[in-house]
């Protein structure tokens, strides 16, 4: 029987204890059951191209820790183990092949944090557990007369978010709130897995904010902002960040305060998308923005995406056309209030407008309607084919409905307001 062992040459660690260690994964983990046979030590020594002293010394420990036991004249077989042996033989195991593991990040510069975040991805993938980019749980706050919340939501990563309200909704509040900027003054609030409160650190290493204005930083030059990021982010890319410089054709030694607020967007952008990140927060980014930025930035949107699973975007508008070209999901907020989460394909494919050749008879239901106009003879639905299925012969036209009179009809159904999109 020819065991899978694989030694390293390089490795720090003995052959014997190579060997030893290996064995014993292989009988915790069940593929070498009790009563096996297992090679002599000198066709293991041939095996693995080592010698019989080495093969030895593994196999009387191994003997010595209740692993495999000999018998004269007929091998060595794995032993029979109780459940307490198996568990602790197993967490010796896992804690040799995490602390190699770790050895090996720490060779490659990484910090404990930084060892910490992988662990916790794998787990969250091995584990089948969705990463959430976003978790609000009763999330309140009052700032004078407005009050934010409670607002209760669970967002997936890997995804590009478009959030939308009316004029003073509470969207920048909100993102003001989900980054520390402001303290809520009850509930919960996780981005990336990690709590705002507790994990500040962290938290901003894999987070990634652009607000609306640059009133903190207005009396800095950009080349002071970055060089504060190098020295704030151990993975920031000054390639990178001259790239965007160059591409956004940003002056390096004015002060921000100076620069339209076009060029002042830019400048946040280029600091921001210059190092590494899992969750970014884009507040009214396209705002002031000319045509040749707004392409670019639709550019590094999808490229921020690409840069690893679980990237997620989450961006403010008033423009129904950025959230029709860059949103997979609408987050909707209506005067401090979760107003509802959609995936925006699916909106467009069930919305629709159908007009009637004659008045729908006052107190027929229809599938689907959520109006109709004063008229009788036109109709709004969320369930357009439905309603096209129930109406057949009395529709005269219809039409899918625009994406900004959607979201209008959606906040229509939470209370009265509209939302400029």
């Amino acid at each position: 029987m020819k065991l899978p062992i694989d030694l390293s040459e390089d490795s720090r660690e003995p052959m014997y204890h190579q060997i030893e260690a290996q064995i014993k994964a292989l009988i915790v983990s069940g593929y070498l059951k009790p009563g096996s046979p297992l090679p002599s030590i000198r066709s293991l020594a041939k095996d693995l191209s080592c010698s019989v002293i080495t093969t030895g010394r593994a196999y009387n420990n191994l003997e010595q820790q209740g692993y495999i036991k000999s018998a004269q004249g007929k091998g060595t077989f794995v032993a029979d183990m109780d459940s307490a042996k198996i568990a602790e033989a197993k967490r010796a195991t896992v804690m040799r092949t995490l602390e190699r593991a770790v050895q090996t990040a720490l060779q490659h510069d990484y910090r404990a944090q930084d060892i910490q975040n992988m662990v916790a991805d794998i787990l969250r993938k091995r584990g089948g557990r969705t990463v959430k980019a976003i978790e609000l749980a009763n999330v309140r706050k009052t700032m004078d007369t407005f009050t934010i919340g409670p607002v209760n939501v669970s967002i997936d990563a890997g995804s590009v978010i478009g959030i939308v309200g009316n004029n003073g909704a509470g969207k920048s509040s909100l993102f003001r709130l989900m980054v520390g900027l402001v303290k809520c003054e009850a509930g919960d609030i996780r981005l990336v897995g990690y709590d705002v409160k507790k994990d500040a650190v962290q938290l901003k290493r894999e987070t990634a904010y652009v607000s609306q204005t640059v009133k903190e930083q207005g009396s800095f030059t950009l080349n002071d902002l970055a060089r504060l990021h190098r020295i704030a982010y151990g993975d920031w890319s000054t390639t990178e960040f001259q790239r965007y410089v160059n591409i956004f054709q940003l002056p390096l030694n004015q002060r921000l305060d100076t620069l339209s607020i076009g060029m002042q967007k830019k400048a946040m952008l280029a600091l921001q998308l210059s190092r590494g990140s899992r969750l970014l927060l884009l507040d009214e980014p396209y705002a002031g923005l000319d045509l040749t930025g707004q392409h670019i930035l639709d550019e590094e949107i999808v490229a921020y995406m690409e840069r690893g699973e679980g990237q997620t975007v989450v961006f403010t508008s008033h423009s129904g056309d950025e959230i029709k070209r860059m949103a997979d999901y609408i987050w909707l907020i209506r005067d401090g209030q979760h107003a509802g989460f959609y995936e925006k394909d699916s909106l467009q494919r069930r919305w629709g407008r159908v007009w009637l050749s004659e008045p729908l008879p006052h107190g027929q239901d229809v599938p689907g309607v959520v109006r109709a106009e004063a008229s009788g003879t036109e109709l709004v639905t969320d369930r357009l084919g439905d309603t096209l299925a129930a109406l057949n012969s009395s529709v005269a036209h219809w039409q899918s409905m625009d994406l900004r009179d959607i979201v209008a009809e959606l906040l229509r159904q939470q209370g009265k307001g509209g939302v400029k999109l």
